[in-house]
C-alpha cells in the first residue's frame, strides 16, 4: 500500500490510499496456464508427427506452435501493460478504479453504494506472494462492482475497506 503524492482525479480532496496490483503473481498465473497448454500442444504435435510420418505435417505443426507462441507473447505484453496501469484510489467518500493499456477505463463507486466487501485468496500463487482479491459489491449490480485483484496483504486491505465503510456510514448516518 502506498500513499500518492498527487491527486490524479483532479478533485480538491486528497486520496487516503492508492493500491496497484502486484504484477509478478498475475503474470506467473498467466504464464503457468499458457505453458501447460503449450506442453499439451507439443505432446500432441510430436505424437501426431510420429504417427503420420514424413510429409509436411510437422512443418505445419511447427508453424502453428510458432504462431501460438507469438500470440502468447502479445497476450502477456498486453496483460503486463494493463496491470502496470491499473490503480485503485480510496477517498473518504468513494473508490476510483483505473485500468487499461490502449483504452483507459475509469470507474467511480461512491461508498454509500457498496453493500458488501469480500476477500478471496487462492491456495497456490496468492499464498506464495501474499496476494488476494477484494470484492466490492454494490446494490443493483450483478457480480462485483470492483475487483481489486492481486493486491498485497489482502487481509490488511480488507480490514481497511471495512473500516473506511464503517467510518463513512457512521459519519453520514447522523446527518
Amino acid at each position: 500500500m502506498r500513499r500518492p503524492h498527487a491527486d490524479p482525479t483532479g478533485t480538491d480532496t486528497s486520496p487516503n490510499l492508492t493500491l496497484k496490483p502486484k504484477i509478478t503473481p498475475a503474470m506467473l498465473g498467466s504464464i503457468i496456464r499458457s505453458v501447460s497448454f503449450l506442453i499439451f500442444l507439443l505432446i500432441f504435435a510430436v505424437g501426431f508427427t510420429l504417427t503420420l510420418g514424413k510429409d509436411k505435417t510437422a512443418v505445419w505443426i511447427l508453424i502453428g506452435l510458432a504462431v501460438f507462441i507469438l500470440i502468447l507473447a502479445v497476450n502477456l505484453f498486453f496483460t503486463f501493460m494493463t496491470l502496470k496501469r491499473t490503480e485503485y484510489i480510496f477517498f473518504d467518500d468513494r473508490i476510483e478504479y483505473y485500468e487499461g493499456f490502449l483504452t483507459r477505463i475509469k470507474k467511480i463507486v461512491p461508498l454509500y453504494k457498496i453493500t458488501d466487501v469480500g476477500m478471496r485468496k487462492g491456495w497456490f500463487i496468492d499464498t506464495i506472494f501474499n496476494t488476494g482479491t477484494i470484492d466490492l459489491n454494490t446494490a443493483g449490480s450483478f457480480g462485483s462492482a470492483i475487483l481489486i485483484r492481486y493486491v498485497e496483504n489482502p487481509d490488511n486491505v480488507f480490514t481497511y475497506v471495512q473500516d473506511l465503510l464503517r467510518t463513512y456510514r457512521k459519519k453520514h448516518s447522523s446527518t
